[in-house]
């Protein structure tokens, strides 16, 4: 059976920069990018990776500059009952906040 796991944050990048940082991580935990959309606003992914790999998508994205939202760091934690080797699609979206918007916050 097929998990899966949202993974919902934010980021001070651009997309182009966004992009390629992600697509790092991607590499990082062994995942697979399924399918993708992107604007300036948001980048989506769907990644195929192990359960086990989560607590390390997680923390490369954090290190890459990713915000996450508790509520996927619970998940991030709730993956850890898992079987380490199911297999897991991460539903993974940035939103990506622009330095303008950010100072107005």
């Amino acid at each position: 059976m097929l998990g899966y796991a949202l993974i919902d944050g934010f980021a001070q990048l651009e997309r182009r920069p966004a992009i390629q940082r992600l697509k790092h991580v991607v590499a990082l935990v062994d995942g697979v990018i399924a399918d993708f959309a992107f604007d300036d606003e948001a980048v989506r992914l769907s990644v195929e990776l192990e359960a086990s790999a989560l607590p390390r998508l997680r923390d490369a994205l954090e290190a890459a500059g990713v915000h996450l939202f508790e509520r996927s760091s619970r998940t991030v934690e709730a993956s850890r009952a898992l079987a380490p080797r199911r297999p897991v699609t991460a539903l993974l979206h940035v939103t990506l906040v622009r330095d303008d918007l950010a100072k107005t916050a």
